[in-house]
């Protein structure tokens, strides 16, 4: 795994050949195996599939799962299943 400059990893597991960009946040999640996690963007209790790909600035919290070689655009969006 590569992780970036500044980047916060807290209780998570970060899969072989992953990506964690610069000072993303990824808390009590699960990043699989090659899977892109862009600049800034913050993780709170999600599983990223294999070879998903998360644009920089984005949010995932509570429980979201993305699917393995799923991509989410550089959006900022947060995304929450609790809403």
């Amino acid at each position: 795994a590569r992780i970036g400059a500044g980047a916060i990893i807290d209780g998570s597991v970060i899969m072989d050949g992953a990506d964690v960009g610069v000072g993303a946040q990824v808390t009590r999640s699960i990043v699989g195996a090659g899977a892109h996690i862009g600049a800034a963007t913050i993780l709170v209790e999600a599983v990223i599939g294999n070879h998903a790909r998360i644009g920089a600035g984005n949010e995932l919290l509570s429980g979201v799962r993305v699917w393995p070689e799923v991509t989410i655009s550089e959006t900022a969006v947060r995304f929450s299943s609790d809403a």
